[in-house]
């Protein structure tokens, strides 16, 4: 799990690593560069968003956080 993760738990099995290099040659590949991630306004989800927009930055891929009311969210 990425460093970012709250309370993560060690690395427990060869294919549950976090390899940033491997992600960005991945993204590459599928010509991705951005994405967008919908979240619950007021839901307490904004770390979690913000950590997630850090780590994709990190392998070159561009996060739009979108908040939407609860009852829309749905």
């Amino acid at each position: 799990m990425p460093a970012a993760v709250p309370d993560r738990a060690p690395v427990s099995c060869d294919t549950c690593r976090h390899l940033p290099s491997l992600a960005a040659a991945a993204f590459a590949r599928a010509g991705v560069d951005e994405l967008t991630l919908t979240i619950d306004a007021g839901g307490g989800h904004d770390r979690v968003a913000q950590a997630i927009r850090g780590d994709l930055a990190a392998v070159g891929v561009d996060l739009v956080i979108e908040e939407l009311p609860f009852a829309e969210y749905l």
